[in-house]
């Protein structure tokens, strides 16, 4: 990591994982480094040279994750088939509790995957540059960013 950011702190955490302040000392990240996949996207502004020096925020997904909350929502789907049971049998009540979670469970999914995260960031900053808004979204480095790190 010391060799791709410079003066790397924390600067915030949250349930899924911890975000980072660092600045960037390579213009892209080393295709041999095993937490970064090399590579570009068409019309992208990551891995440019102008990208050295650059402050970024490095949020970073906390280890075992995706096993931890996956436990929690198979509790969570087997409490909604025990409450459709229930209610099924002891009410007129048409059985919802496991669509609900369903539901649920996919969004909550797709929370987990920084580089679906990294896409819909891209897109809300377009979206808000089209429309004229003087909201500050921060720019996303592809080189920089996996399923599990979002730069």
């Amino acid at each position: 990591l010391s060799t791709i950011f410079g003066n790397l702190r924390l600067v915030a955490s949250a349930s899924l994982g911890q975000v980072y302040q660092a600045r960037l000392l390579q213009p892209r990240a080393p295709s041999a480094d095993g937490l970064f996949r090399a590579y570009r996207r068409k019309n992208s502004q990551s891995g440019s040279d102008q990208t050295v020096g650059q402050l970024v925020a490095i949020k970073i997904q906390r280890p075992g994750m995706r096993k931890s909350f996956s436990l929690d929502l198979f509790l969570l789907q087997q409490w909604a088939e025990f409450v459709d049971s229930f209610t099924s049998i002891f009410t007129n009540q048409a059985p919802y509790h496991r669509a609900l979670f369903d539901a649920f469970a996919q969004g909550s999914y797709s929370e987990l995957d920084y580089e679906n995260e990294a896409r819909n960031q891209k897109h809300f900053q377009q979206e808000l540059r089209v429309r004229g808004c003087k909201v500050k979204v921060p720019d996303v480095y592809d080189d920089y960013t996996t399923q599990r790190v979002l730069t």
